[in-house]
């Protein structure tokens, strides 16, 4: 029997999003600020693409996050999971089931 949606939310995330503010010399600068929090599915997605990062290859660990639909969050948001900081790369909606929404994001920092 498949596990209830609800059941799979077990993932506690925290959501930022950038404001832009300006320093004492005019500069603009990215602030974050908590946005809130919410539960999730979350599992490792394929690590099989990777970067260039000067001479060489980078490959930072990915993860597919499910969310309820609704949900307040952007591409230029992040999420914070453990120590993990998780930028989003994608948004997956699926038809067949419009309660949820499917993300992909990219671990940037641990």
């Amino acid at each position: 029997m498949p596990q209830e949606f609800a059941g799979r939310l077990r993932v506690r995330l925290m959501i930022e999003r950038a404001t832009a503010t300006r320093d004492g010399s005019g500069n603009s600068l990215a602030e974050w600020q908590p946005r809130g929090s919410v539960w999730a599915a979350l599992a490792a997605a394929d690590t099989a693409t990777t970067t260039l990062a000067g001479e060489g290859r980078v490959s930072r660990p990915r993860y597919r996050i499910m969310l309820r639909a609704g949900t307040d969050i952007g591409l230029a948001d992040r999420l914070l999971w453990q120590a993990a900081t998780l930028r989003i790369l994608r948004f997956e909606p699926d038809p067949q089931t419009p309660d949820r929404i499917i993300l992909l994001a990219e671990e940037l920092s641990r």
